[in-house]
């Protein structure tokens, strides 16, 4: 084999398929091809140069070996079946630490076999192997994880006819997901005590009648959020309903979405939608459930990592690095990975979801403002995971990615936990009064009907299960007449069909 044909190979293999996928801008794509391909191909054609006729040696042949690997890794994905791979037979307590060492042995691994694998058969080894990284560089460079496919199949709007009749009254239905209740486990804490008062008075200064005692029937989105939208609140039918309503395979109400990369799973059935009124319902959602395929659904929206126009709350770190380096670990290569771990201890923050969510959340509440504004819509549908773990907000409600670092090194983990979850639900509790009051300047408030609640509890304490993991939050507000509290202990999914007095069961 000719040196220049080795040359050849080298650079394209060294081809960062990923960079054309992300939606980045041009500056960002010249950028980024300079130094992880420029720079690399010009040290590949001066090595190979420089080896001059007969560069094959075990040396070369490890230096290729690397190459594959390398190229191998980055069209492949090879991260996203470490956990498939290699079984956690240590019982590391830590998935982030099992799956890094896991991935770097299958990086090891995969050097050390390549590498036999070229010594034993040299020349035809190199072909052999050329064959299968080019067909997974083809396959990479066409396949679904780009930023067109993302907003072809997920953000969607409906194009309105011109005499389109704006309604007068909307309805908004807000889940903070993981939000623990009034009377939660975390709310008696001794951080906790402050910000259940305030909780209680942002509900009664926005007039709404609330619950502080209400709780879901499970500790999971999964099976708590079909359950609530398909009105079934019987107590004593959870288990019934977990088998055959919401189990991961064969649940009636939910599937896998095999599009696990757009979202992870599909609501199949939402009797609430079905029976609402209106024809235009406006969706706001994040990657865990896709509400978007009901025919009633106008207006879809879900967090795009893609997206290069969002607005970041103070203390995101290198907004654009940021961005690129979390798009370049969603294609899957453990190399990825390891860089982006590596700079997310100084250098860069994680934009993807639902961390993105938490870093965006203002942007969110201002895209659901011009909707309710502007939209033709009656029914917005928001569903945020910017009250959800991991954690990320300081004492000021700035963004801390380092915060969602720290939970594996703290070795009261549950103390730590509980105090930062209430410094969370005080920012979160924040952000939404902005957007109330928001909406109130701006003579939206009086005519909105407001549904606010939350899937589940903050799942922090196993010995508080209940007050933990299944308290939650639960307030209505039509028009602007006292709020009142209401101590009866009930389920999120009865309040929900009660209040919208539907003919499910």
């Amino acid at each position: 084999m000719k040196n220049k044909n080795i040359i050849i190979i080298g650079i394209l293999m060294l081809i960062p398929a990923w960079v054309f996928k992300g939606g980045l801008k041009s500056h960002e794509i010249l950028l980024i091809t300079f130094f992880i391909f420029l720079i690399p191909s010009i040290i590949h054609f001066y090595i190979v140069k420089k080896s001059k006729g007969s560069p094959y040696t075990k040396l070369f042949y490890f230096y290729f070996a690397l190459i594959f690997t390398y190229s191998l890794d980055q069209n492949y994905g090879i991260m996203s079946y470490v956990d498939n791979l290699i079984p956690n037979f240590l019982e590391i307590k830590s998935y982030a630490l099992y799956i890094y060492i896991s991935a770097f042995l299958i990086l090891i691994f995969t050097i050390l076999i390549i590498f036999l694998f070229l010594c034993k058969f040299k020349y035809s080894g190199i072909k052999i192997l050329f064959t299968f990284a080019i067909i997974a560089l083809l396959i990479n460079s066409f396949d679904n994880r780009n930023s067109n496919f993302f907003d072809k199949k997920i953000n969607k709007e409906y194009v309105y006819e011109k005499n389109l009749q704006k309604k007068e009254k909307k309805t908004l239905v807000l889940i903070l997901d993981e939000f623990s209740g009034i009377n939660s486990y975390e709310s008696d804490h001794v951080s906790g005590l402050k910000v259940k008062k305030k909780i209680e008075n942002f509900l009664i200064k926005s007039s709404f009648d609330y619950y502080p005692n209400a709780y879901s029937l499970s500790s999971s989105t999964a099976t708590s959020v079909p359950l609530l939208l398909n009105f079934k609140y019987d107590d004593s039918k959870i288990e019934f309903y977990k088998k055959n309503y919401t189990h991961d395979t064969r649940g009636s109400l939910i599937n896998i979405n095999k599009d696990f990369f757009l979202s992870e799973n599909d609501l199949l059935k939402n009797k609430f939608f079905d029976n609402y009124s209106g024809n235009h319902i406006a969706v706001f959602q994040n990657m865990g459930l896709n509400y978007c395929k009901h025919n009633k659904v106008k207006y879809c929206s879900q967090y795009n990592p893609f997206r290069t126009d969002y607005n970041y709350l103070p203390g995101v770190k290198n907004k654009n690095l940021s961005r690129i380096v979390s798009l370049w670990k969603l294609q899957g290569s453990i190399t990825s990975n390891f860089i982006w771990r590596v700079l997310r201890i100084r250098t860069i923050d994680n934009t993807l979801d639902p961390y993105g969510e938490k870093m965006t959340a203002t942007h969110l509440f201002d895209d659901v403002f011009k909707k309710i504004q502007n939209g033709n819509e009656s029914l917005f549908f928001v569903h945020t995971l910017f009250s959800h773990n991991p954690y990320g907000f300081d004492e000021n409600c700035h963004y801390d990615g380092s915060r969602s670092m720290r939970m594996d090194q703290k070795k009261d983990l549950v103390e730590w936990k509980t105090s930062q979850n209430n410094l969370e639900r005080s920012c979160v509790i924040d952000i939404v009064e902005k957007f109330f009051n928001k909406l109130k300047k701006n003579n939206l408030w009086n005519n909105l009907e407001i549904v606010l609640l939350s899937d589940h509890g903050s799942r922090i304490s196993k010995e508080n299960l209940s007050a933990s993991y299944l308290s939650s939050l639960f307030a209505t507000k039509q028009g602007n007449k006292k709020s009142q509290a209401f101590d009866d202990k009930l389920s999120i999914q009865y309040l929900f069909f009660k209040h919208f007095d539907s003919n499910g069961g």
